[in-house]
């Protein structure tokens, strides 16, 4: 069975993450470390249509004196819902005062 396009890219990607952790870890926990890497690197290509636009908003947030929540974390997902006009599913009822519709969790 041949691999589909750009499979061995990925391989690649999983085997220089797994060469810069040795020493660090043991073989076995790999997984432990890897799988967040894989998962953010896919979230990381799936966003990077708007990425530009997130960022410019995230920094126009962060320049807003009456914008309190300093965590840039936060400060970037009110951005990309913002910019893409999605619903943030959150505890944190702070976030509704940043237009962006929010449920509550």
């Amino acid at each position: 069975m041949t691999p589909p396009p750009g499979f061995a890219d990925k391989v690649g990607f999983v085997r220089g993450v797994a060469d810069l952790l040795r020493g660090d870890f043991k073989a076995h926990e790999y997984g432990r470390v890897i799988l967040p890497l894989v998962v953010q690197r896919r979230l990381e290509c799936a966003l990077a249509p708007t990425k530009d636009k997130v960022v410019a908003k995230g920094e126009e947030l962060a320049d807003r004196v009456s914008f309190a929540i300093r965590d840039p974390f936060d400060r970037m997902l009110v951005a990309q819902a913002q910019v893409e006009q999605l619903t943030l599913v959150t505890s944190d009822q702070q976030l509704a005062a940043y237009d962006v519709k929010v449920l509550a969790a």
